[in-house]
């Protein structure tokens, strides 16, 4: 009889009480709640790592770029003026100067890249892990330029010395860039439009990082601010390549608007997409 009480007792005290449980699972649960905010920043840094990685690239095959072709960096977009937007960018290559019925032909081939060759073994550009396009068909005028934006307006054209066809066909030297590790060659980018009817904000690839105002061929800024397209998506920084090579991060100091497709300020400035540095042209110049 002792021993059948003594086995009831033990069995009694090797189980869990309701309580119990209910404690457990509310550990459990808090702990969940503790690590995933951890847990996500890690999964974001590793992103902007990776980005960071991918803009370096650029930069240094930019200037391999250069070795090779006489101090020149790579032109930007030198067709632009031709048809809707050109065929050649620095990205890439792509088969129709317009918005073709055929997406296939609106999209830039990253292997055609005068920049291909410089880019490690398999010549691409490498696309941004965070950034991401919203609406497909609305990709074509700068898809495939993987998220990123040269500085086209000093270095990559010379819109301070040239207009027309001539601004777009003439890069920047390297001994031109008086201070290359404090002037601007690549950066996270993005251009914000407004899809109808709604109206819905959605963001598409931009191959430029903009300078706030647009430059006339005395190098001296117009009244006028370009259209925000850095875009500050990294924990509210964005990746800058430097013309020297190097890679930090930059946090966003002011926007603009509205753009280029008439989107209003603050909608632009709620998509992270500005400037950062001084509200100039000081960081993007040659001087």
């Amino acid at each position: 009889m002792t021993n059948r009480s003594e086995n009831q007792i033990c069995q009694q005290k090797a189980g869990f009480t309701l309580i119990e449980l209910l404690v457990v699972v509310a550990i459990i649960a808090l702990l969940i709640s503790i690590l995933i905010p951890c847990l996500a920043a890690a999964r974001d840094s590793a992103r902007s790592s990776v980005c960071a990685s991918n803009i370096r690239q650029l930069a240094i095959a930019n200037q391999g770029y250069a070795m090779a072709n006489k101090g020149h960096y790579v032109l930007a977009a030198e067709d632009i003026m031709w048809g809707l937007g050109g065929t050649k960018r620095w990205h890439g290559q792509r088969k129709s100067p317009g918005l073709s019925t055929n997406p296939q032909e609106n999209r830039f081939d990253p292997a055609r890249s005068p920049l291909a060759r410089y880019m490690g073994s398999d010549g691409q550009v490498k696309q941004c892990p965070i950034f991401r396009s919203f609406v497909e068909d609305e990709k074509a005028f700068e898809a495939n330029c993987g998220g990123y934006g040269y500085n086209d307006k000093y270095i990559g054209g010379r819109f301070d010395s040239y207009t027309g066809i001539k601004a777009s066909q003439n890069s920047a030297k390297t001994c031109q860039v008086q201070r290359p590790t404090a002037t601007v060659m690549f950066t996270d980018t993005a251009m914000i439009k407004m899809k109808l009817p709604g109206p819905q904000p959605y963001l598409i690839e931009y191959s430029f990082c903009e300078p706030p105002f647009f430059v006339d061929v005395e190098g001296k800024l117009s009244d006028y601010h370009a259209s925000a397209s850095i875009q500050f998506r990294h924990r509210n920084k964005t990746n800058v390549a430097w013309a020297d090579g190097h890679v930090d991060q930059q946090p966003m100091t002011f926007s603009r608007g509205p753009n280029a497709y008439r989107v209003h300020e603050h909608i632009i400035r709620a998509y992270k997409i500005g400037w950062f540095g001084p509200k100039d042209n000081s960081l993007f110049d040659l001087n």
